[in-house]
C-alpha cells in the first residue's frame, strides 16, 4: 500500500483517509468528511490521495471547507476532471460565494459527475449564470441542488432558461432563493418542451407563491410520462390503458385534458 506524501499540518486522521484511498484492496466507494474542516493544504493532500484511487462515487465535504472555500475547490475540480468513477459531491454548507472552478469541467463534459449539492451557501446572480451556462451544455449532470442560496430572480431566471436546452437533469432544487416572476415565467416557458425534469424544488421563494403548484404538477406529469403525449398515435391503444392504470386521479386529468381524443383510447 502506497502511503500519501508527507505534508506539515495534515492530521493523522486525514493521512489514515489518505492511506485508504490509495490501497487498491480497500475498494472504498463513499468518502464521509462531513464537518471535518479542512484548509486548502489539506485539500491538496485529499486530492493527491483520490488521484491515486480508481474506485471512489461519492465524496461529502458538508460544512468541511475551513478557509478560502473557493479557492479549495480548484484542486477538487482537477480531480474530478480526470477522475472515472467520482459521481457525487456534497458541497453544502460551506459559505461558498462563487463555484467557478467547477464551471469549466462541467461545462465540457470532462467529468463523470452525476449529482452536484450546493445548497446552504452563498451562491449569488454570478454563480447561476455560470451554471446556467453549464445546464445548456452538461450532458450528465442529474441531480443539481441549490437549495437556499442568494441566486435571486435574474439568475433563477438564467437556470430556468438553460433547462430548454438541457434533457439529462431529473432533480432541480431552487427552494428559499428569493425568485420570482422572471422565474416563475422561463420555467413555464422551459416546461414546454423540456419533459426529463422530474423534480422541481422551487417553494419557498414568496414571490413565486402563485407558480407553485402548477409547476410542480407540470413536472409531476413529466414523471408520470408526459413525453408519450408526443407520441400518442405511435403508442399501442393497449399500452395506453396500462399507463392510465398506472396515473393518479390528478394526472389522468391533465393527460385527458392535453389530448381529449385519449378518452376513446
Amino acid at each position: 500500500m502506497a502511503a500519501v506524501v508527507a505534508r506539515p499540518g495534515i492530521p493523522k486522521w486525514l493521512s489514515d483517509h489518505c492511506d485508504r484511498l490509495q490501497d487498491e484492496e480497500s475498494q472504498i466507494q463513499n468518502l464521509n468528511l462531513n464537518i471535518r474542516r479542512l484548509n486548502v493544504d489539506m485539500i491538496h493532500a485529499l486530492c493527491d490521495a483520490l488521484m491515486k484511487n480508481n474506485d471512489i462515487e461519492t465524496i461529502n465535504l458538508t460544512s468541511a471547507l475551513f478557509q478560502d472555500q473557493e479557492r479549495g475547490l480548484v484542486p477538487l475540480m482537477k480531480v474530478l476532471r480526470k477522475h472515472p468513477s467520482l459521481r457525487a459531491i456534497h458541497l453544502s454548507y460551506n459559505r461558498l460565494r462563487h463555484v467557478h472552478a467547477i464551471e469549466k469541467p462541467l461545462r465540457s463534459n470532462d467529468t463523470q459527475l452525476r449529482e452536484l449539492y450546493l445548497d446552504y451557501n452563498r451562491l449569488n446572480c454570478d454563480t447561476a449564470m455560470s451554471l446556467a451556462n453549464v445546464l445548456k451544455h452538461n450532458t450528465k449532470l442529474t441531480v443539481l441542488q441549490l437549495n437556499s442560496n442568494r441566486i435571486g430572480d435574474v439568475g433563477g431566471e438564467a437556470i430556468a432558461l438553460a433547462m430548454k436546452d438541457n434533457t439529462t437533469l431529473k432533480f432541480l432544487g431552487m427552494r428559499s432563493n428569493q425568485l420570482g416572476k422572471r422565474t416563475a415565467n422561463a420555467m413555464f416557458s422551459s416546461l414546454r418542451t423540456n419533459m426529463s425534469l422530474t423534480t422541481l424544488q422551487i417553494d419557498k421563494n414568496p414571490d413565486l407563491k402563485e407558480s407553485v403548484p402548477l409547476l410542480t404538477h407540470i413536472v409531476q406529469s413529466n414523471r408520470a410520462g408526459r413525453y408519450l403525449l408526443g407520441q400518442k398515435d405511435a403508442v399501442p391503444h393497449s399500452l395506453w390503458t396500462l399507463i392510465f392504470q398506472q396515473l393518479e386521479c390528478d394526472m389522468l386529468f391533465f393527460f385527458l385534458s392535453e389530448h381529449p381524443e385519449l378518452v376513446m383510447r
